[in-house]
């Protein structure tokens, strides 16, 4: 099952990194490190003109063991101010439904 890793940009990172495309990403620690990891952030609001709400991306990852340790070299980049593993939603069990 995939996971998913939520990551918060300081605004100026996130203006910086909406801005590149993949054929002219600019060098510097966070496109680089997102290479290395192989994975893609994607914006939680795409085309939102708020620098804040700009700022939230998300990045799909095979489980959550990979989750975790990705958002955890994350959170070492500068330009990272959060990162964790969000778990997906679970379909609730029969006995968690409220039948009377």
């Amino acid at each position: 099952m995939s996971a998913q890793i939520s990551v918060k940009l300081s605004m100026d990172a996130a203006a910086r990194f909406r801005s590149q495309t993949p054929t002219n990403a600019s060098s510097g620690e966070l496109p680089e490190l997102i290479r290395r990891l192989g994975i893609e952030l994607l914006p939680v609001h795409p085309g939102i003109d708020d620098p804040e709400l700009a700022s939230y991306f998300v990045a799909q990852v095979p489980d959550r063991n990979t989750a975790e340790q990705f958002a955890a070299r994350l959170l070492g980049c500068g330009d990272v101010e959060g990162a964790y593993y969000s778990p997906a939603a679970e379909p609730p069990s029969p006995d968690d439904t409220n039948s009377r």
